[in-house]
């Protein structure tokens, strides 16, 4: 088992460029939903602000501060960014909570969002934006992962067991470990490391089925609801709905999937994935830049400032646009 492709500097240019770009169009997100969001939306633009900036958050924090080395098989992660330190695994282990903390942000502001559009369908939205339930979705951004957190507390208390156990299973790993701190853990040590791993997967995975779930009982209140409902009014439930499903391909595509196989892999045992993992993690910084992406695809004022902030007005339409299939003249 060779660990040389971990320390591979493409990745970390890769990652820094990720995080430039995630700087320009998570800002640029966050200052669209802010300033040009339709007042159709209502109380949603608060919803779409707050998957952008814990998409900012998440990526920002993974190309800039905490940029990790990951040394799987091995349960390794050693921050190289910001928090790169030697002899204080402390604070890579505190680096390694954060990074599941920030990721449970952003699986909640999606779902979070879901909830929303199905609380509307449900004629229960005053309840869902009850300071009760608010409060209580607030609090879930930052518990989503203690479960983990917690369990991988409980598997690294007897580091200097771990670090034998990773030493004798990959001698090679030696240059790439110990010249740094390192958050590690080891299925051999701790009967509670493979909890966390179980754990671990359970949360990378669970957010696309919950959505799913929720888009598809969405849908068909939205169906039954159609004949007492205005075509324009359905349209525009029907268009909201679909935003936020290809919405939920950028957290998908980059998060959920890549990290979910490559814990599995792990668990699995298997050896030699280094390219997996690090693409995992230069996909996951990618989360920002692709839902502002989304945005301008999907938003038509989002993209009609963009345009103009760029001088092409010409591109703008000519005709009556439509907004999540509401109609508003062009401004030309």
């Amino acid at each position: 088992m060779s660990f040389e492709s971990y320390d591979n500097p493409i990745y970390i240019n890769v990652m820094h460029g990720n995080g430039i770009a995630s700087i320009i169009l998570g800002f640029l997100g966050m200052y669209l939903i802010a300033t040009k969001t339709p007042k159709i939306f209502g109380s949603y633009k608060y919803f779409l602000f707050n998957i952008s900036f814990w998409a900012f958050i998440f990526d920002f924090y993974m190309t800039f501060v905490y940029t990790p080395r990951l040394l799987f098989p091995a349960l390794v992660m050693c921050p190289t960014g910001l928090l790169k330190t030697k002899n204080n695994n402390s604070v890579a282990y505190a680096a390694f909570w954060l990074f599941l903390t920030f990721y449970g942000c952003s699986s909640i502001a999606v779902l979070s969002a879901f909830f929303y559009r199905y609380a509307t369908l449900k004629r229960k939205l005053d309840v869902f934006l009850s300071w009760k339930c608010l409060f209580f979705v607030g609090i879930l951004h930052i518990t989503y992962e203690a479960p983990t957190i917690i369990l991988h507390v409980f598997s690294m208390l007897d580091r200097d067991a771990i670090d034998k156990a990773v030493l004798t299973q990959w001698p090679n790993i030696a240059p790439y470990y110990t010249d740094i701190s390192c958050s590690a853990s080891h299925l051999e040590v701790s009967s509670f490391t493979l909890l966390f791993m179980i754990s671990l997967i359970v949360a990378f995975a669970i957010g696309a089925p919950a959505v799913i779930f929720l888009a598809y009982n969405s849908f068909s209140i939205l169906n039954e609801q159609k004949s007492v409902m205005s075509e324009k009014t359905y349209r525009m439930h029907r268009q909201l709905l679909i935003t936020l499903i290809f919405q939920l391909l950028v957290p998908t595509i980059t998060l959920f999937a890549p990290y979910s196989i490559v814990t599995a892999f792990i668990i699995a045992g298997a050896e030699d994935f280094g390219w997996l993992s690090q693409t995992s993690i230069i996909l996951g910084s990618l989360h920002s830049t692709l839902n502002t992406f989304m945005m301008l695809y999907f938003i038509l004022p989002y993209r009609q400032a963009v345009l103009k902030i760029l001088k092409l007005e010409a591109w703008l339409a000519e005709k009556p646009t439509l907004v999540h299939s509401v109609t508003i003249p062009s401004n030309k």
